[in-house]
């Protein structure tokens, strides 16, 4: 196990700041996750660190070693590819042992480690066969057993599971987190599915245009997003722009359209300003009859969509003024759906209620 240390990490492409100042430490035996969108620097970080690309500016640490030249082969990485990256013409044993052979293992330690891999990665029985006798989830750990087999101080995985299909992917991330876990290996994974790094990681640095924008654990990363960047990337949400008209210790009144809705905010602030809103679908129940609650706000609206996907429904709701907002209902039942053109009660807990500066896109809290 190894901690991994960055500090000012600068890289440019031509007419591109790909990494702008990236600094963060990453604990031994973590899983931590670089999470953006397409474009957003995380798989330059990750070859940066490999040793693949060479920073302009700042430095890299393992295990408080400084490798800022240390070329790639020499940084004890492993490496899995998106695209699995196996040696066509090589049988899975040779595939996972080609590692061990540049470093001119005896014979008898290569066959009891990769024996080792191969049983962890459930490839057991498969080392006669080659590549194009395999699964695409299959290729895919034989990839993570090469990386494996040389024993590294960390791992790197490059969007591995991004040519899988959905029911593989789900399958596969478990199976590299109980590998993980069971390994205690710093692990560096890449990602741009959100629902994959909330699910696989231990932390989660969140990335766009070359900067991290927030580093925290799923729940923080979904629960407390640092940014509208963050809260509009990681899952889903509705935005609402409204004005602060007033308020106290317990909230302040934000009118947004013709209704009011109550959040906690610094109103002493920002009394008379613009704000930015968010709250999840989730956190929002609809009701077909008006209720007052003091710990939360009553919108009125009427439902325009209604959609269901099995373990949820997915309502649109017209509140007036051009507000629309999402609401999921789980577990629905039998007869239950609310018709288009209902007229509806939104409640929204304050507390779920977050609000943004809708110039800087900060969060308030």
């Amino acid at each position: 196990m190894a901690t991994i240390k960055l500090e000012n990490i600068g890289k440019t492409f031509p007419g591109v700041e790909a990494l702008k100042n990236i600094n963060e430490e990453i604990k031994s035996g973590e899983f931590f996750t670089l999470l953006g969108p397409s474009g957003c620097g995380k798989t330059t970080l990750l070859r940066t660190i490999a040793g693949f690309y060479h920073q302009d500016s700042g430095h890299i640490y393992i295990e408080d070693k400084l490798i800022d030249d240390v070329p790639a082969y020499d940084r004890n990485t492993g490496m899995v590819f998106q695209n699995y990256a196996v040696f066509p013409h090589m049988t899975v044993f040779e595939n996972v042992a080609f590692g061990l052979k540049n470093r001119k293992m005896p014979n008898d330690e290569i066959k009891k480690r990769v024996a080792h891999v191969l049983e962890m990665a459930r490839l057991t029985g498969y080392e006669s066969r080659t590549p194009d006798q395999l699964s695409g989830g299959q290729q895919q750990r034989v990839g993570l057993a090469r990386a494996m087999v040389i024993e590294p101080k960390v791992l790197l995985m490059d969007e591995p599971l991004s040519n899988l299909d959905a029911k593989l992917r789900v399958e596969m991330r478990e199976e590299i987190r109980d590998i993980q876990r069971e390994l205690g290996i710093t692990t560096i994974y890449v990602t741009h599915d959100q629902e994959e790094a909330l699910v696989i990681s231990d932390r989660i640095a969140v990335m766009n245009a070359g900067v991290i924008h927030q580093v925290g654990t799923s729940w923080e990363i979904y629960k407390n997003p640092a940014d509208v960047f963050v809260a509009s990337f990681v899952g889903e949400t509705n935005f609402l722009e409204g004005e602060i008209r007033g308020g106290g210790a317990e909230g302040v009144t934000i009118i947004v359209g013709k209704q009011a809705i109550r959040a906690k905010a610094p109103a002493e602030k920002l009394k008379g300003k613009n704000i930015r809103l968010s709250v999840r679908p989730e956190e929002i129940t609809l009701v077909k009859n008006k209720s007052e609650n003091p710990n939360s706000t009553v919108l009125e609206g009427k439902v325009i969509k209604n959609t269901f996907t099995g373990p949820l429904v997915r309502y649109l709701v017209d509140c007036g003024e051009g507000t629309h907002l999402v609401v999921e209902t789980h577990k629905p039942e039998q007869g239950s759906l609310i018709e288009i053109g209902t007229t509806v009660f939104l409640n929204i807990p304050i507390n779920s209620i977050q609000c943004f500066d809708p110039d800087s896109g900060e969060r308030l809290r």
